[in-house]
């Protein structure tokens, strides 16, 4: 009975402790947070900025994968300019600016130093797909969001500390959302009853693009019996690789569509981090058999540790119009990110005739990772991927090419009788434009 007493009297002491614990760790992050709203951001000293630049020069050379490609296409050797930069640094009293110059010779629109806006949009993305419960991987969405909504990040950047909560990004999306949706997707056809066009100037993100499903749902029951389908993707920058993979592409392809990319992953702790929270089954690079893989760079057998190899595999919906057609894609050096994906897509599995000006690239990968500085609490994104296809070919360097060519590819809305590329459509399909 003693015993039993003693034991009773030694849990309610070990759950008191862990409340006082509890409330002690409250306690310390409230006043933590208090008083970094109530302390100004402070002047960064010299060796304070250049101890940032060293943390994003290492990370940099540990975990960014377009090196060697940054190389070959621009002549820009980024490890050995590291004095160039300290020099930057030195002489750049903006510090924002010159890690942005230190940047701009990466060459990459996925690599950068965050603005305001670009914190901001990327809290928004994330707390729209946390509370789309099926989108959402708590553990991924915790590796962006701990950063983005860093009490010391959202000071740096003069954000409101409640940012992350529902009220305030409700009413940044419903501006956003409502922006997006009414100036997005147009479907019309371009000549009567035989060329149909589809123009597509964003990859919205599922919990955006309500409106162009409407939309290009409804005029796609109407050309079933069309000649041609245009879908037009000039100028589009990217977005959510959904948008076509999940959505446009399988309302409208009359079989299956498969094709195989690779992701090449550098080694290091923050890659292996960021891959383990979105539950990736990497493979050791040494292990790979390159049989096929006939335009692979040799660095990407030595300057990464492991590589993803997956498929992917389009199928017809329910409702898909099963297009007899001829399908056309226009493209130009704007094409990026998620819709760069759909334009390597069609060249690897030719469900398209590509028709414009080389793309821009970059479309083999996953959600660029954002990192942020020690010092100065400033945030940078980066690609964390080297993606190919099938044959080995990096994207990011070689981009995409169009099976046409043409002297101009950007397009006079106001005047598209005077547009190249679906003058080029109706061209090939034997037809003249009246309009």
């Amino acid at each position: 009975m003693q015993n039993l007493k003693k034991v009773k009297i030694g849990l309610i002491s070990i759950v008191a402790i862990i409340i006082c614990l509890f409330i002690g760790y409250k306690g310390y992050k409230y006043f933590k947070l208090k008083t970094i709203i109530n302390t100004p951001v402070k002047e960064l000293t010299l060796e304070e900025k250049l101890e940032d630049f060293e943390f994003l020069y290492n990370s940099i050379i540990e975990d960014y994968p377009f090196l060697e490609v940054n190389k070959r296409v621009n002549g820009v050797d980024f490890e050995a300019n590291k004095d160039k930069y300290i020099e930057i640094i030195k002489t750049e009293p903006d510090f924002a600016k010159a890690l942005s110059l230190v940047f701009a010779d990466l060459n990459n629109s996925h690599t950068m130093l965050l603005n305001s806006e670009g914190i901001r949009f990327r809290i928004e993305v994330f707390e729209n797909i946390r509370n789309n419960l099926g989108l959402w991987n708590e553990k991924m969405g915790s590796f962006f969001l701990d950063t983005l909504t860093n009490p010391l990040v959202l000071k740096r950047y003069n954000l409101p500390m409640d940012i992350a909560n529902n009220k305030e990004t409700g009413k940044q999306n419903e501006k956003q959302e409502n922006k997006l949706q009414v100036n997005n997707a147009e479907a019309y056809d371009i000549v009567d009853g035989k060329v149909a066009y589809i123009y597509v100037p964003q990859m919205l993100n599922d919990y955006l693009r309500a409106k162009d499903e409407e939309l290009i749902s409804e005029y796609l029951q109407n050309i079933k019996d069309y000649q041609a389908l245009i879908i037009d993707i000039r100028g589009n920058g990217g977005g959510s690789t959904n948008y076509w993979q999940n959505f446009l592409l399988s309302k409208i392809i009359k079989e299956d569509l498969k094709t195989t990319n690779y992701m090449f992953f550098k080694g290091s702790d923050f890659i292996q981090n960021y891959l383990d929270s979105r539950y990736m089954k990497l493979e050791k690079v040494k292990n790979l058999d390159t049989t096929s893989l006939t335009n692979l760079p040799s660095d990407a057998l030595t300057d990464f540790e492991y590589y993803y190899k997956y498929d992917i595999e389009i199928k017809p919906s329910e409702d898909s119009i099963k297009f007899q057609g001829n399908i056309y894609l226009l493209v130009d050096d704007r094409v990026y990110s998620s819709a760069e994906g759909l334009a390597n897509f069609a060249k690897q599995t030719g469900f398209a005739t590509l028709i414009g000006s080389r793309t821009k690239g970059d479309g083999i990968g996953i959600d660029p990772p954002v990192k942020m500085l020690p010092n100065s609490n400033y945030v940078y994104s980066f690609s964390p991927c080297l993606g190919t296809t099938s044959n080995g070919t990096v994207n990011e360097e070689h981009k995409t090419m169009p099976d046409y060519v043409v002297n101009t590819a950007n397009f006079p809305k106001e005047y598209i009788n005077l547009d190249e590329c679906i003058n080029k459509v109706l061209e090939l399909e034997n037809i003249k434009n009246n309009n």
